[in-house]
């Protein structure tokens, strides 16, 4: 698992589940972001189909830290389009359309992603259309990795 940021960790739950533990907030600094999280990440929001944001399970609080626990989504979107992934335009446009879906939603709520970048991005998994050969009947879930 390839985590270029040192605030985030991956861990597995007593029940099995792969999620991804991640520093939100140490004191002051990140209380915007949580707000921001709480908004779109948990809830009845978190269900919308429009909203890419990765779901936000459960907030830990530890001394002035806040830790926000995310289920593990896969793989950067920034693979998608690797060779060894074997993608089809199609599948390719797929996730790029969900990202400017999940960007149009967060700034209809007026929320500004202004990093937003291929690093930004999270695919539950690559359908590899080119390697089968045919069209995929679920398509992957592109998610937005909010950051502060």
């Amino acid at each position: 698992m390839n985590h270029p940021n040192a605030l985030n960790h991956a861990a597995t739950t007593s029940e099995g589940h792969n999620i991804v533990v991640r520093v939100v907030q140490i004191g002051k600094e990140g209380e915007n972001h949580l707000r921001v999280l709480r908004r779109t990440a948990c809830g009845p929001s978190s269900l919308l189909t429009n909203n890419h944001a990765v779901p936000l399970w459960r907030e830990v609080h530890f001394e002035d830290i806040v830790f926000g626990v995310f289920p593990f989504v896969g793989a950067r979107l920034s693979d998608c389009y690797m060779p060894y992934n074997k993608n089809s335009v199609g599948d390719i446009l797929d996730m790029l359309l969900q990202c400017l879906d999940a960007l149009a939603y967060a700034h209809s709520l007026g929320i500004m992603h202004c990093d937003a970048d291929k690093e930004n991005f999270l695919v539950q998994w690559h359908p590899e259309s080119l390697a089968t050969m045919t069209v995929p009947i679920v398509r992957p879930r592109v998610h937005l990795t909010i950051s502060s």
